[in-house]
């Protein structure tokens, strides 16, 4: 899917009321992880939830980590579940201790 095609399927769904846009889960992630990386670039700022985010979005896609970062790839991988709920799950009790504690 190119980036301004849901743009432009909402923009001009009275076209072809019988077209359908399909929904990537996988891209939206690549979206959101990019969209955080240009903000903490733009604004020099790192928000721990992004932090968390980006995280779990690396760990879910190891051959980035292995680009990026190659020695977290073990540690992540062994921590760290790739499923989302999963990795919510974990992660979740070390995020609300470390908020209590900032």
């Amino acid at each position: 899917m190119k980036i301004n095609e849901a743009g432009n399927f909402f923009k001009h769904g009275d076209r072809d009321p019988k077209e359908c846009l399909e929904f990537n889960p996988k891209q939206t992630e690549f979206y959101i992880f990019i969209a955080i990386q240009q903000y903490e670039a733009a604004t020099q700022d790192q928000i721990f939830l992004f932090g968390i985010y980006k995280a779990w979005f690396l760990i879910k896609n190891p051959k980035l980590i292995s680009q990026i970062m190659p020695e977290l790839e073990a540690i992540a991988k062994q921590h760290f579940s790739a499923n989302p709920q999963e990795f919510w799950k974990q992660i979740l009790p070390l995020i609300l201790y470390l908020e209590e504690q900032i």
